[in-house]
């Protein structure tokens, strides 16, 4: 692969008064440091602030600060592993819990946050996630395809057999 062309856009939609997502696009020539030697390299992340809940979009921007941050301290001419992915996650979640914790933020109250993270090398993808935001891949020869299944109560009854129209009812 020669290079990657990327490009992001945000909606608030039609249920909400503010937008509570939060994304970064960055490219090997744009991070550089974990991985150099790749001839195409892409950070992508989304993540959505959970709707309803207080501080949804400082949650998704700190949930981004802290995955770039981890990424970025990575040794070089390393491949990422799916090791660095849960370890990125788990950063991400931790800075998120102890902002909760120096606001002093009751249960009810606590922000949160979906995340995606994909991570291009090359030709591979490492791909992990948190909550119901999904990813999909566009082809040719499939057209568009659900990558990754959400983290739900729903989604877990359709697993176990039950029709989605009702999972979701």
């Amino acid at each position: 692969m020669k290079g990657l062309e990327s490009i992001g856009k945000s909606d608030v939609g039609r249920d909400r008064q503010h937008n509570e997502d939060c994304f970064v696009i960055e490219q090997q020539q744009q991070i550089g440091s974990w991985n150099p030697q790749a001839i195409a390299c892409g950070l992508y992340i989304v993540c959505d602030g959970m709707g309803g809940h207080a501080g949804g979009e400082i949650a998704s921007a700190i949930a981004v600060r802290r995955l770039m941050d981890y990424f970025k301290e990575l040794p070089q001419n390393r491949l990422l592993t799916e090791d660095n992915l849960k370890d990125a996650i788990y950063a991400a979640n931790q800075a998120i819990y102890l902002h909760n914790e120096r606001q002093s933020r009751s249960q009810k109250e606590r922000m949160g946050t979906t995340v995606v993270v994909a991570v291009v090398e090359n030709t591979q993808v490492r791909i992990a996630h948190v909550g119901d935001s999904r990813l999909y891949r566009m082809t040719r020869q499939h057209g568009l395809e659900q990558l990754t299944l959400d983290h739900d109560i729903g989604q877990q009854w359709i697993r176990k057999g039950i029709d989605p129209t009702d999972a979701y009812a």
